[in-house]
């Protein structure tokens, strides 16, 4: 896959989670740190199965990418969970 089609499904979804976020935590009853977990954990996942389903990710070469797949999922949660508590 090219690294066009690559950058402009990250704009794309980039955009729809930034929206996602804004509408689901609108109201203040919403816990912004329970949906920052919850985010990242569902983040992860699909870039796990976009990994699994475009490369050649197979079980046994999954110990090399694992720590770096892992700091990710953490960084991610870092950067989304300051985010939202900046707010």
């Amino acid at each position: 896959m090219s690294w066009q089609a690559l950058m402009l499904i990250s704009v794309v979804t980039y955009s729809f989670s930034v929206l996602f976020q804004r509408i689901l935590l609108k109201e203040d009853t919403s816990d912004p740190k329970a949906f920052s977990v919850l985010f990242t954990t569902i983040t992860g996942l699909f870039i796990g199965v976009f990994g699994f389903a475009t490369a050649d990710m197979h079980l046994p070469a999954l110990g090399s990418i694992l720590p770096n797949f892992l700091l990710m999922i953490i960084l991610y949660t870092m950067g989304n969970f300051m985010f939202l508590s900046s707010q």
